[in-house]
């Protein structure tokens, strides 16, 4: 028997694993013998596979026992070419689904805001290695960001904190378009809240210690909140670069602002 959910249809472990019941599925799978194979190849269909949907869903009690036999199949995903790239599914709503922006399962996790499927894979994998979907230091081949640069994009304060303080990710990378955590986050803030915005900013700078002087004037001509230019001017000023944007917006032509190459459509912008 088939059920619809999601624009879906799903059989009876598709669609308790779309609902997140640990319960029905540990019933489904332990008691009444049922096919996670087959499982797959209806997710397939929809061109989706398990690990990325629970994982974009924030299913964590569902992964915990999914993910026994996802490592152990490794081997045919990897054959299969499976989770190497990934758009999201049909029921998402966020901002990136138009653009069909390029993710492993657990960069998806970060993009949504499922801090604790982070949390649960980096202890899972603390003493082995972990297969690169699963690992939130690998780098999109895409865009070039890591899970750290993924938190920045969303202006997720709590995400951000959670990846740098447990040490999870590294804020100094550069995207493919050399951009850095600053400056995502300049692009980034043209559509977030303010509050969220100037508390990453700051984080990144104070805490983090991303360096201000990187691309500086880029990053300033991409401010539009008076607060945080004062601030970016301040904190220049104290590492010997005596800079406003007012100024700089009068050395710069329209054409001038052109050459900053930026790709706003892959923030959702």
């Amino acid at each position: 028997m088939l059920l619809p959910i999601d624009d879906m249809i799903m059989n009876f472990l598709g669609y308790t694993i779309c609902i997140g019941s640990e319960k029905c599925y540990l019933c489904l799978v332990h008691k009444l013998k049922s096919s996670i194979s087959i499982t797959e190849d209806i997710f397939k269909k929809h061109k989706l596979y398990i690990i990325n949907y629970i994982c974009e869903k924030g299913h964590i009690d569902i992964l915990k026992h999914y993910i026994v036999y996802y490592i152990s199949n490794l081997k045919k995903y990897e054959e299969d070419g499976n989770n190497k790239t990934y758009c999201l599914s049909f029921s998402s709503i966020n901002q990136y689904s138009e653009n069909k922006k390029i993710f492993t399962p657990v960069q998806l996790a970060c993009l949504m805001g499922h801090i604790n499927i982070l949390y649960y894979l980096q202890n899972y994998f603390a003493e082995s290695i972990p297969p690169y979907t699963l690992n939130i230091h690998h780098i999109n081949e895409i865009t070039g960001d890591n899970c750290a640069l993924i938190a920045v994009k969303t202006c997720n304060f709590m995400m951000m904190k959670m990846l740098f303080e447990m040490g999870y990710a590294d804020f100094h990378v550069k995207n493919k378009n050399g951009e850095g955590g600053l400056q995502i986050l300049a692009i980034a803030s043209k559509s977030s809240n303010f509050v969220e915005y100037f508390e990453c900013f700051v984080y990144l700078v104070e805490v983090v210690g991303v360096d201000i002087t990187y691309m500086y004037e880029e990053t300033l001509m991409l401010l539009d909140n008076s607060i945080i230019i004062s601030y970016m001017e301040e904190k220049l000023k104290e590492n010997g670069i005596s800079i406003r944007k007012i100024d700089l917006e009068g050395t710069c032509s329209h054409d001038d602002s052109k050459d900053i190459n930026i790709d706003y459509e892959a923030y959702g912008i």
